[in-house]
């Protein structure tokens, strides 16, 4: 699912504009609401939370804690999948092809070449997708 990093109510001028646009799971999406949060792909890295293996989260700034709270991250059902995730990450070391099937791209990948949007701010950043990147022999094994 897609979200609006600034809400589209209170900023209808960015609807379509790439930058105010990322990936959502609903959970995060309903919890966020019309509310803004920090851009979660620079205040949600290493350096701003830090992950233990039991799945809990730990914020290290402000801005992290504020999107911890907001979208409910530190919840005990977001607590247990994330150790799940990690145990299913620890499957690497053990059983590569397991790993693979919960971890690896999705066999069918959109060609975004095929799509129109007119108000595409980063026309060039469909040569960085994912699908682009199989073409070309440049896709990592997983996530």
């Amino acid at each position: 699912m897609v979200d609006h990093l600034l809400s589209q109510e209170d900023r209808p001028d960015l609807v379509t504009t790439y930058e105010n646009l990322l990936y959502s799971c609903a959970g995060c999406n309903l919890a966020k609401g019309k509310r803004s949060v920090p851009d979660p792909c620079v205040c949600m890295l290493h350096n701003s939370v830090e992950v233990f293996e039991n799945g809990e989260i730990n914020a290290k700034t402000k801005e992290a804690l504020r999107t911890i709270r907001i979208l409910g991250l530190d919840s005990r059902e977001d607590v247990e999948f994330r150790g799940q995730l990690i145990g299913i990450y620890r499957l690497k070391e053990c059983d590569f092809e397991k790993f693979l099937n919960w971890m690896g791209y999705p066999t069918e990948l959109p060609d975004l070449s095929t799509k129109n949007c007119p108000t595409n701010s980063r026309p060039d950043g469909i040569h960085e997708s994912a699908h682009a990147l199989r073409e070309r022999g440049q896709l990592p094994d997983y996530y």
